[in-house]
Order: structure tokens, then C-alpha cells, then sequence
């Protein structure tokens, strides 16, 4: 079946319908297992939006059953709240010098011991004998007199964290404001205390490494002197490395992917010059190595998911042939015939892509299938003129692993 044609556009509407459905349906929240404490202590079992920590910062989304109703608990109803092995949430009064005008909100749980430390949003709180001070982030500052102003890094939160580790003569002094520093340092003077508990944390970065096959159908139409319209289908397999940081969230991931493509295109044009009709069959075979580079936004889980992929693509040409096959017809009837070779000037493509698809858990894997729509620069051209244009369109089935 020929794909592209006259029915290369409907084709495209009629597989975004087809995962419209999948899509409609991951519009719905994304609860995984989890719990809520109350205010009276109580620890209710059930499902927790997972949601940005911006979000999770201020409002927590929970179920008690899979199709329960959904309640929203503000810092001032619950406790605490959280997502089995991955994230934990408490709700915690800012500090004025923080917030003046805040008051309660759900900080992100890191460390939990002698001292605690939490994250509200960009802002670390060190917890130790029931006082919560905040770190306050870097920042530039003027010191001096007017005429004689210079402007410093102010690194306040060192002086506060030293204070706080006297006890075990260490310090902060090389430590950086960022989450694995911090963490790092508190978990480490709580094993001085001997008074820590260990919490799981989500990885810090993530990457998964993809294997899987394609079908390509592509329509490339080259416009200079006469307009042409090539047409090639091929088999493809690739490889590919998607880039995630679960500690940030798991649902967005850099991709990068490298497709080998051997296709062959065949074209047809017609011309009448000095009475006499010519026909021309354009052959072009090319191999070249499709590098798609962009993001892949999951709409759920990874055990089961709807993913939405774009990007840019770079093409660059492995090798290439190119055949004319010309026949020249008189007014008489006769007929002759001529090849030419290598008479097209060749680049290597650039393009933007869009894709669809389905990710689901099976035996410790991930089997995907997705549909990929291209649209890029053809071959024919170089580097300051572009004479062609490509629709690619891919069938793709692989695993992530």
C-alpha cells in the first residue's frame, strides 16, 4: 500500500485519530500508589496525583480507591502526603524571611533524621530541634560605599549550615546550593548523630536505551527546472538514547535516535521541447543515517503510556546513485533512448518531526509503537539553495531497554 500520493495528507488524520483515543484517555490525571497523613495522625492509603513539585507545592490531588472521587488536600488539612518509593511531601509553616505572606505550604522531604531538610520549590529548610530555618539561595550583592561599590556572591546559607554541623566539626564551605550537596551534607552529619533514616530518593538522571525497526514511506518533489515527484518505500532499524531526570520528573526526556535508511526513489516527468515529447524516469537510491534530536513527553506512568515526541532532524548521506532514463519521441513516432548518471546536486537534509505513540510494560521491558510524520529539506539542492522537499512518514516498533 502506498502511503503518500494523493493520499499521503488524509493518511496522516486518519492515525492521529486513531490515537486520539489513547490520548483522550491519558488526559486523565496520573495517580499512582500512595498515602495522605491527616492531621490526626492517620495514614489513609490510596493514589497520588503525580504532578510538577511546583504543584505539589501547594495542593495535593488524592484518591482513596482507582475510581474513587478525587479530593484536594490544601497544607493546612493534611500533614503529609506521598508517592510510594519515590516522593514524599510535608506541610510546613515558611519562614517569614522567606515568605512573609505565605504561611503553609508542602515542602519535598530529602532527609529525615537528627536534622531534616526539605525543598520548597527553589528554596532549601533545615529542620533541627523543632526550628526550621530556611537557606536562603545565592545572590549578588553591593558592599561598600557608594563611590567605592562592588558587587559580591552572597553565600549566607554556608554561615547558617555551619552553625548548624559545629557539633560534629564539619562544615559547608565547598558546598554547592544544590539538591545532591546539601542532601550529601545532611545525610552525613545525621550518621554522626546516629540518628538518620534512609529515604529513598528518585535518580537524579536516567537513561534508557532504545532498539527497534520501521517502515518508511516518503514523497520527495523536486522543483527547479521541472517539477518532479519522487516516491520510495523502505524497511528501516535504528537506535536510539532517551535522557530523564526522575528526581526532577520522570515524564519528560531528551531523545536522540540514529536511523539507517536505504531507499529508493523513483520519479516520472514529461517535456515537450522543439516539437518533440520527452519522457524521463528518474532513478535515485540513497543510504543515509536519519538523526532525530527533540523531547518525548509521557502522559502517564512508564508501565503503560500515550507519548507525544518532536524534534529536528539531520540527515547526512551515506551514498547515492542517480539514474535518468530518457525517451525521446518524434513526430514521427520514433523512439530513442538515453541514460544519464549523477546529474542532480545533493545536500544533506534538514527537517522538523512529530510523533505519536504507545509505550507498555511487558516481562521488564518497554515495547513501543509509534507513528512519526517528517517534514524536511530533500536531497536535491546545497548549501545556499534548496530545490526539494520531503514528507516522511514512519511506522515504528522497537523496545526500550
Amino acid at each position: 500500500m502506498n502511503f503518500i500520493g494523493n493520499n499521503f495528507l488524509p493518511t496522516i488524520v486518519v492515525a492521529v485519530l486513531l490515537l486520539a483515543l489513547p490520548l483522550s484517555i491519558s488526559a486523565q490525571i496520573d495517580f499512582r500508589s500512595g498515602y495522605v497523613v491527616k492531621t490526626n495522625n492517620d495514614t489513609i492509603a490510596g493514589y497520588v496525583a503525580y504532578r510538577s513539585e511546583k504543584k505539589n507545592s501547594s495542593v495535593c490531588v488524592f484518591k482513596e480507591t482507582v475510581k474513587g472521587n478525587v479530593t484536594s488536600f490544601g497544607p493546612g488539612d493534611i500533614t503529609a502526603f506521598g508517592i510510594d518509593n519515590e516522593k514524599s511531601f510535608i506541610s510546613i509553616e515558611l519562614p517569614k524571611e522567606v515568605a512573609p505572606n505565605q504561611g503553609q505550604v508542602f515542602a519535598r522531604v530529602l532527609a529525615e533524621g537528627y536534622a531534616d531538610l526539605y525543598r520548597h520549590r527553589k528554596v532549601f529548610l533545615l529542620k533541627k530541634d523543632d526550628d526550621l530555618s530556611a537557606l536562603p539561595p545565592p545572590k549578588d550583592e553591593p558592599y561598600g560605599v557608594p563611590e567605592d561599590m562592588v558587587v559580591k556572591r552572597s553565600k549566607k546559607y554556608v554561615g547558617i549550615l555551619n552553625y548548624f554541623l559545629l557539633d560534629c566539626q564539619m562544615n559547608a564551605n565547598t558546598a554547592g546550593y544544590r539538591e545532591g550537596d546539601l542532601l550529601e551534607l545532611i545525610e552525613a552529619y545525621n550518621i554522626c548523630k546516629n540518628d538518620f533514616k534512609t529515604i529513598k530518593q528518585p535518580p537524579g538522571f536516567r537513561v534508557d536505551w532504545l532498539l527497534f525497526g520501521g517502515y518508511l514511506s516518503s514523497r520527495l518533489d523536486f522543483d527547479y527546472l521541472n517539477t518532479i515527484s519522487f516516491v520510495g518505500n523502505t524497511i528501516t532499524g535504528g537506535v536510539g538514547m532517551e535522557l530523564s531526570s526522575p528526581r526532577f520528573f520522570d515524564r519528560l526526556f531528551f531523545s536522540m535516535e540514529g536511523i539507517f535508511v536505504k531507499n529508493f526513489y523513483q520519479g516520472y516527468y514529461e517535456e515537450i521541447r522543439v516539437g518533440d515529447l520527452f519522457r524521463y524516469d528518474v532513478l535515485f537510491n540513497v543510504q543515509s543515517i536519519n538523526i532525530p534530536i527533540g523531547l518525548r513527553y509521557s502522559f502517564k506512568s512508564s508501565k503503560s503510556t500515550p507519548y507525544l515526541k518532536a524534534g529536528g532532524s539531520f540527515s547526512p548521506i551515506i551514498s547515492s546513485s542517480i539514474r535518468t532514463i530518457e525517451e525521446r519521441v518524434n513526430d514521427r513516432g520514433e523512439v530513442n533512448s538515453d541514460e544519464f548518471k549523477d546529474n542532480f546536486l545533493l545536500k544533506h537534509p534538514k527537517g522538523v518531526w512529530v510523533s505519536l505513540g504507545y509505550s507498555h510494560s511487558f516481562m521488564k521491558k518497554q515495547i513501543f509503537f509509534e507513528v512519526r510524520y517528517e517534514y524536511a529539506d530533500g536531497f536535491m539542492g546545497y548549501s545556499l539553495a534548496n530545490y526539494s522537499q520531503a514528507n516522511n512518514f514512519n511506522f515504528f516498533l522497537g523496545v526500550r531497554l
